[in-house]
């Protein structure tokens, strides 16, 4: 599940993965987290830097993810390569998608979860915006990292893709997600 800092992801991610019954994972990983802040303390705005921290979860995450998958149970994965490459190119990273994307799994399946950016704005509000949500709220931040998405998720890592509002229901996201799982077992059409 992809989309903006605000738009929904995680609760997204969390329903889907519990009305499927499958694994919630998320990039950064667990084992990651405590030290983000560090890492972006210490690397500042270098956007090459940024990418390259965050495809290395991915990469983790990914091998998670195939793992998991191997043993038959699904994996709804709450942000992933699509993420990492688009907030990169909105950061203005020279790195290459072949040099991201070469790193970790494809995803079977990516929902970008689209949403006003008005309501967007007031759910960072609410919540308490932190350090890493601020930069979205920056200028034009947020449309370049939306515009970024969709070009990317044109691209084979990316899977089957479809890209969804705040008024779809997490029972719509879960039946379109099993029905591309029945389909891919050779069991639709």
């Amino acid at each position: 599940v992809e989309g903006l800092d605000g738009s929904g992801k995680s609760t997204l991610a969390a329903g889907l993965a519990s009305e499927l019954g499958a694994v919630l994972l998320a990039t950064p990983g667990a084992a990651l987290q405590p030290i983000r802040a560090g890492f972006h303390s210490a690397v500042g705005e270098h956007p090459d830097a940024m990418v390259l921290f965050y495809a290395a979860s991915c990469l983790a995450m990914g091998a998670e993810a195939r793992r998991i998958t191997s043993t038959g149970r699904d994996v709804v994965m709450d942000r992933y390569l699509a993420s990492t490459l688009a907030y990169g190119l909105a950061r203005g990273s020279s790195l290459t998608l072949e040099d991201v994307v070469s790193c970790a799994p494809a995803a079977d399946m990516t929902v970008l979860l689209a949403i006003d950016e008005s309501e967007r704005r007031r759910r960072l509000t609410v919540r308490g915006a932190n350090a890493y949500d601020q930069e979205t709220l920056r200028g034009d931040f947020a449309d370049r990292v939306m515009a970024s998405y969709r070009r990317l998720l044109a691209e084979p890592f990316a899977g089957r893709t479809v890209e969804i509002d705040e008024t779809v229901t997490m029972s719509s996201v879960a039946r379109m997600s099993a029905d591309f799982s029945f389909a891919s077992e050779g069991g639709g059409a």
